[in-house]
């Protein structure tokens, strides 16, 4: 049994909000009831119509692609109540420009904001763990999302085609799947001692990469290098902080193909490092 109230079918205990009845005139704007616990998979999927929707305080669940493909949604709240949303839940949402995600979650599921092609802010809450695969990828316009510290493993194409997000890789990171970052605007990423796997082309395609700061334990070798930052346009360097030692000058390479020639950069605080500095062409 179901109920239908303002376009909108529920359960009959009104705690699952089901999905939209074709029947009903379309609604821009939604509220949902109080008491809602749950939306189910799919509910609002494809609703190209819907621009704003309100969630009601103790929702827990949204369902997988429960609204993904709703191409017009401009506004969704996502109650602090949440502690799940599922894979896709988003997807495609081209309207979308800001979320806040609940302190709740604490994994993000694969595909859950891919396609968001106006996406521009994030807000994580402090505690998440994971991010999973495709969770962002297409957001071109993504610019202002801070990856929690917390953050263990980010998983495939994560933020892949971000072009204009400039990531900062948390402090205890030890996962970075297959093109995590590939054709985002990163620059000079720092690789923390937490890493364990920095897989294939995680920063493939970032055009702007000059310089590697490695603190991992480990570190490739120069054809794995290559693979992890491949598709450049001009090659980078990186400095090795794994087995600090007093040095006074660090030596790098100019950051274009056609240029190998060493030179001398000033003394800093670098000078307490280790300092092996490549230049990785294309």
């Amino acid at each position: 049994m179901s109920k239908i109230i303002n376009s909108v079918i529920y359960s009959d205990d009104l705690k699952t909000c089901l999905g939209i009845d074709e029947n009903s005139p379309q609604q821009f704007e939604i509220k949902l009831e109080d008491g809602i616990r749950t939306i189910a998979p799919d509910a609002f999927r494809n609703q190209k119509h819907i621009r704003k929707i309100v969630l009601p305080r103790g929702l827990k669940t949204i369902g997988e692609t429960a609204f993904a493909n709703c191409s017009r949604l401009e506004y969704c709240n996502l109650p602090d109540s949440i502690s799940s949303i599922g894979e896709g839940a988003f997807m495609n949402c081209s309207f979308l420009t800001k979320m806040k995600i609940s302190d709740r979650v604490e994994k993000l599921e694969p595909e859950v904001f891919s396609g968001c092609e106006s996406l521009e802010t994030v807000i994580f809450p402090d505690y998440m763990t994971e991010i999973g695969a495709y969770a962002f990828s297409d957001c071109k316009n993504l610019k202002n999302a801070t990856i929690p510290e917390d953050v263990t493993y980010i998983g495939m194409s994560a933020f892949k085609n971000c072009e204009n997000y400039k990531p900062v890789l948390p402090p205890n990171i030890q996962i970075i799947e297959e093109r995590a970052f590939y054709n985002t605007d990163a620059s000079n990423v720092t690789i923390p001692k937490s890493i364990k796997l920095v897989d294939d082309a995680a920063f493939g395609k970032c055009k702007n990469l000059y310089h590697i700061s490695w603190f991992a334990p480990f570190i490739p070798k120069k054809e794995k290098m290559e693979k992890i930052f491949s598709e450049r346009s001009r090659g980078f360097s990186y400095t090795d902080f794994r087995e600090p030692k007093v040095e006074k000058h660090v030596y790098g390479f100019d950051n274009v193909l056609d240029d190998t020639s060493s030179k001398e950069m000033p003394e800093s605080e670098l000078d307490i490092a280790k300092n092996s500095v490549y230049n990785f062409s294309r």
